[in-house]
């Protein structure tokens, strides 16, 4: 027989975990320049989490394609209880596709086509990533449904080329890139953000933040209130959905696994630096969480 008291604090912690915990994807989990979780011990902590009832959120500027094949799945294949996938969030493309799971612990995709790049831009700059000196670092990433984004290519693809030549690629791309979007008059309505693997054109309302209020809003039909919550981020866009989650009055705490210098100066003092940097710097705080 279960005493009443165990019951009380089973639902306590069901609906008032002490934790959520809300992560960026590419540089945070995965290793940014084999694109995947090289880790496996991440999935480990990530189910250790879920079996606590502590909810798991994915916030991140990737395709759903993306985030199904490299996080999704692997993480279902960690779990022997495929209810815990019912606290299981992910947005992508910076707010304007999520996933969560249905009763039967079915994937449901949701696609806000409001967000979606005319179509004669994301041409253009399809057009543009095909010319030198692009196509020798990046490439056109055909699996996002609402951005243009022009990433770098595969470590195996670069052929001696650095991640020094990419940056390098990388401004000159943006400054194309602003006068594409300066010929179709976008100004206000189209916003250019830069991350150390990619270069996306998005609706200027997408963003981290707006994938941090998702899964807000996720959360309270869930009727799920954590008490705090961590955010993982590698890159200045990660300190947006930090905000995000403090400015609708989460007590939120953002866990910076990038280079310290990645972050403007004037707000390093309210962040948490891991030891470790990007994925191995999750793992770290994850394996050691103190708070």
């Amino acid at each position: 027989m279960i005493d009443s008291g165990e019951f009380s604090d089973s639902i306590e912690s069901f609906r008032h975990p002490d934790f959520a915990y809300l992560f960026d994807v590419d540089g945070t989990l995965t290793e940014p320049e084999a694109k995947q979780v090289e880790l496996p011990e991440i999935f480990d902590e990530l189910a250790r989490r879920l079996e606590r009832r502590q909810p798991i959120g994915l916030n991140t500027g990737r395709s759903s394609e993306f985030i199904v094949e490299k996080i999704l799945k692997p993480l279902e294949a960690h779990l022997t209880d495929a209810t815990l996938l019912q606290r299981v969030f992910a947005t992508g493309e910076l707010g304007a596709v999520q996933i969560t799971y249905g009763p039967q612990e079915e994937r449901i995709e949701e696609l806000d086509q409001t967000f979606r790049v005319p179509e004669t831009i994301q041409s253009e700059v399809r057009a543009l990533a095909e010319h030198s000196p692009y196509r020798e670092v990046m490439f056109y990433d055909e699996t996002k449904q609402t951005m243009a984004s022009v990433e770098l290519l595969p470590k195996e693809q670069l052929r001696g080329r650095t991640l020094d030549d990419f940056r390098a690629a990388q401004q000159t791309l943006i400054e194309d890139m602003r006068k594409i979007l300066v010929a179709h008059d976008t100004e206000g309505k189209l916003n250019i953000t830069s991350t150390r693997i990619a270069t996306d054109i998005h609706h200027a309302l997408a963003g981290k933040a707006l994938g941090a209020r998702k899964f807000l809003t996720f959360l309270e039909q869930k009727n799920i209130h954590p008490r705090r919550f961590l955010a993982f981020g590698d890159s200045q866009s990660d300190y947006e959905m930090y905000r995000g989650l403090r400015d609708a009055g989460a007590r939120a705490h953002l866990v910076f696994v990038g280079d310290r210098e990645l972050l403007r100066e004037d707000l390093r003092e309210e962040v948490i630096f891991s030891r470790e940097r990007v994925d191995k710097g999750t793992l770290e705080f994850l394996v050691e969480q103190k708070l």
